[in-house]
């Protein structure tokens, strides 16, 4: 889960983002203050000790904050989405502060840290899969600006550095998710919904990885698969087959 929140990061630093046009409909505003409204209950319900909000509340403030579908209807513009995921980043961040620490900020025992992550594990994977689909689609947006920029644009140095980031950061993303395949203690519904995330990421991310790191995520892969569950393995496999790719444009040859 780290490794997702240090993603969006990398954005934020790199050079390479100044705008993108505007092409969906959805309301930034609106998923932005829900995301804002849900990590500032969780954050209270941990400082006083109570049950923070879960996936079935009346009030739907968990699926607000963290809809997919708002996600993927955000403006085509780099700015206004990253305000957007960062909201979004802000509810996992809550939730996983809430299975660390106590309301003092001193680390909670082991043991209880165990409880309260299998007590949030729906609302944290939804939040994963949430950031999983922001990086996404900050990569496609930032991929198809490269294709807008002139030649002196693309040598620009925070150019050129902010593109190592993006693609440096999505590797490492990506590695996460395969060791998150043979996680025994997720629960059926959130390793399908960890697996469909991954495979949808991986489709864009893979393009955006140079050829080197690709031949490293095949290996990690392989290891991977001799660990993991029958299912857990087949998917695996439909993943390596993302990483054979040989073509290398948009992120993947910006240097």
């Amino acid at each position: 889960m780290l490794g997702r929140l240090g993603l969006i990061a990398t954005y934020l630093a790199a050079g390479l983002i100044s705008g993108a046009a505007h092409a969906q409909t959805g309301d930034p505003a609106a998923l932005r203050g829900a995301a804002q409204a849900l990590s500032a209950k969780i954050d209270a319900a941990a400082r006083g000790g109570k049950m923070p909000p879960r996936l079935n509340d009346p009030d739907e403030l968990v699926r607000n904050g963290l809809d997919r579908a708002a996600i993927r209807a955000l403006p085509n513009d780099l700015p206004l989405m990253l305000a957007s995921c960062q909201s979004v980043i802000g509810v996992v961040t809550s939730y996983l502060g809430y299975t660390t620490k106590r309301p003092d900020g001193s680390p909670l025992d082991p043991v209880v840290q165990r409880q309260r992550e299998l007590v949030v594990q729906d609302e944290s994977m939804l939040g994963v899969a949430a950031i999983d689909l922001c990086s996404k689609r900050m990569l496609v947006a930032a991929t198809a600006l490269t294709a807008t920029l002139t030649p002196a644009q693309r040598r620009d140095t925070a150019r050129v550095k902010g593109a190592a980031q993006m693609r440096n950061g999505m590797a490492q993303l990506l590695a996460g998710t395969v060791d998150a395949q043979t996680d025994l203690n997720l629960r059926p519904g959130n390793i399908a919904l960890l697996r469909e995330s991954t495979l949808e990421m991986a489709e864009v991310g893979a393009d955006a990885m140079t050829l080197e790191q690709r031949a490293n995520m095949r290996a990690k892969i392989d290891a991977a698969i001799k660990a993991a569950p029958a299912t857990g393995a087949a998917m695996l496999r439909r993943l390596r087959t993302i990483y054979m790719r040989t073509s290398c444009t948009g992120l993947c040859a910006f240097n």
